[in-house]
């Protein structure tokens, strides 16, 4: 595996530089696309202000509870009124009283039908291929859910608007999923790569942030996939040289292990390594998310890398995962990241490269694993 990012930031931004001067560099041929998306996150930016009201105005959002209900409705009504097509995908029941053992906070008295919320801009040419931005809308109750993580679902919400009003019609349709469930087990993002099993084949990728507030700092991808994606990422290279993004090229994507279903205390303490090692492994793209159930199903699916100056292990399903401890600066800054990968894989000539998908040796491959009970040692992201 070669590990990019470990050189040092200025060294990454040239590389990538060079890449964008390749493709055609600012102004010089390169899709305008590109300069109208950065140009509609410079003018204006929300999404900060969509993660502080879902960490400080809704606050912990744990499945089945009267607040994530909420939060689901919230982000459906916000997305619609960006113009967007919206809607609610239930997956089932979950009862928090029942399941986890929670009976007195937030309205959990259930069960009560779970839904994730699915938005989607509409391709211009291949609408029926899709490209996936997406994080996790739940949280545990310890306290607000911020950086865990209202902070990914404000940058895909934000995401959403910048493309929007960036007037760009990309080829394919862009779809923005904020999954439930997930600190259960990745209930939702499972039960969605099976009720469209049918798209699977036609998404060309899936794109998650699930590892704090810090900014997007890179991803892992297959040496396959290498021409197109530093073609998508050149533009990011440029946008901010305190910020810098790095790919990293291996033999096949790690598939996390899914050893988790109903973690019976929502802490990463009990983990090999401590908290810090688990937040670590999250902040490296290495931990189970929304993004595995699309990877097991052969969809090149990423969790992105997050790199910068807040202390996700400190934060991180504990009690001072609060609204104080967003980035808001990070936040925009991602979501930009986030609007200009998806943006340019629903440009690809084609779907992006699945030969090799999952590093050799590595047994999760396939159709979905069934669900298995949890273990000291391993618990939900």
């Amino acid at each position: 595996m070669r590990r990019c990012w470990l050189i040092e930031g200025s060294i990454v931004v040239a590389l990538l530089a060079a890449a964008a001067v390749a493709w055609g560099g600012v102004g010089a041929g390169r899709d305008p696309g590109v300069d109208r998306i950065i140009a509609a996150a410079r003018t204006e930016a929300h999404g900060a202000e969509y993660a502080r009201y879902l960490a400080g105005e809704i606050g912990p959002r744990l499945t089945g509870s009267a607040k994530l209900a909420r939060a689901e409705k919230w982000a459906r009504d916000r997305l619609n009124s960006l113009g967007l097509d919206v809607r609610l995908e239930s997956w089932g029941k979950f009862d928090p009283a029942k399941e986890l053992g929670r009976n007195t906070l937030q309205g959990t008295r259930g069960p009560r039908t779970v839904h994730n919320v699915v938005a989607e801009l509409r391709g211009a040419e291949k609408p029926e291929e899709f490209v996936i931005v997406g994080a996790h809308l739940d949280s545990w109750d310890f306290a607000h859910g911020a950086t865990d993580n209202a902070a990914g679902c404000g940058a895909v919400m934000e995401a959403a608007r910048i493309l929007v009003a960036s007037g760009v019609k990309p080829k394919r349709s862009i779809r923005f999923v904020l999954w439930t469930g997930e600190e259960q087990g990745l209930l939702g993002s499972k039960a969605f790569a099976t009720a469209h099993a049918g798209e699977m084949a036609k998404t060309s990728a899936v794109f998650v942030m699930d590892a704090g507030t810090n900014p997007i700092a890179g991803l892992t991808a297959t040496h396959a996939m290498r021409a197109d994606l530093e073609r998508v990422f050149a533009p990011v290279a440029m946008l901010d040289a305190e910020h810098p993004f790095a790919l990293t090229f291996a033999d096949g994507l790690a598939l996390p292990a899914d050893c988790c279903t109903k973690p019976a205390q929502p802490s990463m303490a009990t983990c090999t390594g401590g908290t810090a090692a688990c937040s670590a492994l999250s902040a490296a793209g290495s931990c189970p998310s929304d993004h595995t159930p699309f990877l097991q199903a052969g969809v090149p699916a990423f969790l992105f890398e997050q790199r910068g100056r807040a202390d996700y292990a400190r934060t991180h399903h504990t009690a001072l995962d609060t609204v104080d401890a967003l980035v808001p600066s990070a936040v925009e800054h991602s979501a930009l990241v986030m609007a200009l990968a998806a943006y340019g894989v629903a440009e690809l000539p084609g779907l992006l490269a699945r030969e090799k998908l999952v590093a050799p040796g590595n047994a999760g491959a396939g159709p979905l694993m069934a669900p298995q009970a949890c273990t000291p040692g391993c618990e939900q992201h």
